[in-house]
């Protein structure tokens, strides 16, 4: 299957006009520098960026970023196929390079998507800029410090227009809540099985389904870390019966990052019955 598709490959190049210029890397891989420069490289941990476009053998195209955002790799932790993880650290900044790659460096027996099983592909790639890890640490750190203070204005601004009453602040997690309604019995203690209905919404009042678990209820231990810390913060103030509502920047539920439908660093209001 090799041997077919670097010949597959290597009639792609004579195609483009690269076949008398390609170099190969012990790994199998093709590629040639279509544009030299006397640029960096990336080092371990640095966020490398490129634009690129990926083509099968016979030049057709199947993806490219170019007109939209850069794609964007830290060196050394993955994140990319096989072929692309053996250049990134290799290619300086400002060239451009076309790889050729047999299935084994490209999406393999699976396949992905439209790209399907045991196909070759081509990728023309270019290094548009280097932070480091530094850099992007502080960048990270600024942006996240800019979205909590506008999460945090959102969740003062939801208060306000409710003028929630009993509403009391958890100044340990930056977290308010209410118990609605007072159950009975004792609180809970560490490794008590907790039952928990939880209804999701946004602070426009719309429900969000994938923080919404009411049948089946969640059933787990408390105080070992397997709740939240917004959901933690109220079940230690609730007995059986109880109904709560918790105001919580993302960051004490389901993280800042998002994920699905939901966006980053969006706050939400929880409705949970114990």
């Amino acid at each position: 299957l090799l041997e077919e598709e670097m010949k597959v490959l290597q009639q792609a190049a004579v195609n483009m006009g690269y076949a008398d210029k390609l170099e190969l890397s012990p790994s199998g891989l093709f590629y040639y520098k279509i544009k030299t420069t006397n640029g960096a490289t990336a080092k371990p941990d640095d966020a490398a960026s490129f634009y690129y476009k990926g083509m099968f053998a016979d030049g057709s195209m199947f993806e490219s970023n170019y007109g939209s955002e850069p794609f964007n790799l830290i060196i050394g932790q993955g994140g990319a196929i096989p072929g692309w993880l053996e250049v990134i650290d290799k290619i300086k900044l400002g060239e451009k390079w076309v790889i050729f790659l047999p299935s084994s460096l490209a999406y393999g027996e699976r396949g992905s998507g439209k790209i399907a099983p045991n196909t070759p592909l081509i990728f023309e790639m270019e290094l548009t800029a280097i932070k480091s890890a530094e850099e992007l640490k502080k960048e990270r750190e600024a942006m996240r410090e800019k979205f909590s203070k506008e999460e945090n204005k959102k969740i003062s601004n939801y208060i306000s227009r409710k003028n929630i009453s009993g509403l009391k602040k958890d100044e340990t997690i930056d977290t308010y809540y209410v118990i609605d309604k007072e159950g009975k019995g004792n609180l809970p203690q560490t490794d008590d099985i907790m039952v928990v209905k939880v209804r999701g919404f946004d602070l426009e009042d719309k429900p969000i389904n994938a923080f919404t678990m009411v049948e089946p209820p969640v059933e787990r231990p408390f105080n070992r870390g397997e709740f939240p810390a917004a959901m933690e913060m109220v079940l230690g103030k609730m007995k059986v019966g109880s109904v709560a509502r918790v105001i919580t920047p993302s960051r004490y539920f389901h993280g800042e990052e998002g994920g699905g439908m939901i966006a980053p660093f969006t706050p939400i209001l929880l409705e949970i019955e114990l």
